[in-house]
């Protein structure tokens, strides 16, 4: 097998790489991004890598010479850009989205696509519950923070493109909750809102009570896939939740991190984020819509990969954000480049 990832120099997609190097049924991995070739696959035999923005038209002539079987898209820009940069940051998104999903369904070599989403494109909403986790069939209905627009805007012009096309190829969805591990928060440095407020105050601001978190372990994705990719053949297009099924509620976070919560108005922490987001010019991760998601909860129910590939979570959602086990937990940091518009990175 032939494995194609785009977004492969971030933090997916390393996490993928390294998994899947070891697996002698794939013989090939093509990573595309617009980061160069990190050097620690330098010696790699298996890597083969190609430097192109997935939105242009430069990649899809060298993918094609490779003949891959499989697709993992990854490649988005998930933290807001400040200022008037929103047509760029769509561009990326949905225009990148737009590129694959033809080479995919245009590549008669082509049986497979696992595109990666997200819980957030559900939407954090007042009529939230944690009595009742959203399904896989719930409605995708996040409008106002933008990773999580984009990202149902995309699976639209996934299915658009699936329903077009002559359906060779199978496609997996899958709908991710906060990706963490400790080759994220050690060696990469990635942190998510949550951790990124609890560590510049003492306290953790939220708008209810019930606010909380579920968090998918670097490991099990780095399984989830592989399973996917050498699972037998399957014909459709399927969508899955893929988080364990614990729930951390904003006591639960706070009592992790070793710090307190703070209940504020809805109304004003919507003020306070819009404040923090113009004054530090974007560096403080909560641009609009933000403050919903640390005021109404989304809490999703991810068995249904468990009944149909019977797939166990090793991790909780606990051991994801406290990143203190798994098979990166003593990872070196490693080489940084510049931006990153087309890596996937904690939501």
């Amino acid at each position: 097998m032939r494995v194609l990832i785009t977004g492969a120099a971030g933090y997916v997609g390393s996490i993928l790489i390294k998994a899947l190097e070891s697996i002698d049924g794939i013989d090939e991995i093509v990573g595309v991004d617009l980061q160069p070739k990190p050097g620690g696959l330098a010696a790699s035999t298996k890597v083969a890598w190609i430097q192109a923005d997935v939105s242009t038209d430069d990649w899809q002539a060298a993918a094609r010479n490779h003949r891959v079987d499989a697709v993992v898209h990854l490649a988005f820009q998930i933290r807001q850009l400040y200022g008037r940069r929103k047509e760029t940051q769509r561009r990326w998104n949905l225009g990148g989205a737009r590129k694959v999903f033809a080479f995919v369904f245009g590549e008669p070599s082509v049986r497979r696509l696992i595109h990666f989403s997200t819980v957030t494109a559900y939407g954090a909403h007042e009529n939230n519950s944690l009595a009742e986790r959203f399904s896989e069939k719930a409605p995708l209905n996040e409008r106002d923070y933008l990773y999580g627009s984009h990202k149902r805007e995309v699976e639209q012009l996934l299915q658009d493109a699936y329903a077009a096309s002559d359906r060779r190829a199978h496609v997996t969805v899958l709908r991710c909750a906060s990706i963490s591990g400790p080759y994220g928060r050690f060696a990469l440095g990635r942190f998510g809102i949550v951790s990124t407020l609890m560590g510049m105050s003492p306290f953790l601001p939220c708008g209810r009570a019930d606010f909380g978190r579920q968090y998918l372990h670097e490991d099990d994705v780095a399984e989830i896939v592989t399973l996917l990719l050498t699972a037998p053949s399957r014909d459709g297009y399927e969508v899955f939740n893929a988080s364990p099924e614990d729930y951390l509620a904003s006591a639960d976070l706070a009592s992790l991190l070793q710090k307190r919560t703070i209940t504020i108005p809805p109304a004003l922490l919507r003020g306070l984020f819009a404040l923090c987001w113009r004054i530090s010019r974007g560096r403080i991760p909560t641009p609009r819509g933000a403050w919903k998601f640390l005021t109404y909860p989304i809490a999703v129910d991810g068995s249904a990969l468990t009944e149909t590939y019977n797939y166990r979570y090793h991790f909780t959602s606990a051991d994801a954000l406290m990143a203190r086990a798994g098979r990166h937990s003593a990872a070196p940091t490693v080489e940084r480049h510049g931006r990153e518009p087309n890596a996937e990175t904690i939501p």
